[in-house]
């Protein structure tokens, strides 16, 4: 059963406490928060591709739920999946895309072609490798933006500032202040306050 890649998924909703869940549930997709509608997006290539489904099969897939379809998506190994747990443990420095295609003893070409048909590109999983780093690192609280830059691999602070705005739509300073803090934050300043 071949797993159809999401983009994006947006919902209307601010980000909650726990969107480390979100982002396991979604974990092929760029999650955004407080956007005008819940969303899903998929690539418009796949629209391209044959229906591998007759009435029978689709509705034995509708009584199965939505939930059923998440769980089948994070059960296949899809090579996005794939990159992005290596990828991670990689950071500050990302592979380039022919050593990967090595580590993965899969020829470059066939590894291109399959994140085509998963409509995705290395750059842009790198990119979300590294959003979902610097969101995390941000998160803390107790990273310079300096630092946070050179965890996720960009050479410099502004480099990490500019990509930020343009996932985000915001700067990271502004990110880190409109995350809640968590409670063990909170206790900690109690203290020091008391």
């Amino acid at each position: 059963e071949e797993t159809l890649p999401l983009r994006t998924v947006e919902f209307e909703h601010a980000e909650p406490q726990s969107s480390e869940d979100y982002r396991w549930l979604f974990a092929t997709g760029v999650l955004r928060f407080g956007q005008p509608q819940t969303a899903m997006r998929f690539d418009r290539k796949l629209l391209d591709r044959p229906i591998g489904r007759d009435d029978r099969s689709l509705d034995a897939l509708l009584c199965g739920g939505p939930l059923q379809l998440l769980k089948s998506q994070k059960a296949t190994a899809d090579w996005t999946t794939r990159l992005r747990e290596r990828l991670a443990g990689h950071l500050p420095q990302m592979p380039e895309f022919e050593d990967m295609a090595a580590q993965l003893e899969i020829h470059p070409q066939t590894l291109r072609r399959r994140l085509a048909d998963e409509g995705i590109t290395y750059k842009e999983i790198k990119d979300q490798v590294r959003r979902g780093a610097a969101e995390y690192y941000l998160r803390q609280r107790s990273h310079s933006i300096e630092e946070v830059a050179f965890r996720c691999g960009f050479s410099e602070a502004s480099a990490l500032i500019r990509a930020f705005k343009r996932w985000n739509g915001m700067t990271p300073h502004v990110y880190a202040e409109s995350r809640p803090r968590r409670r063990s934050e909170m206790q900690n300043s109690l203290r020091l306050s008391a």
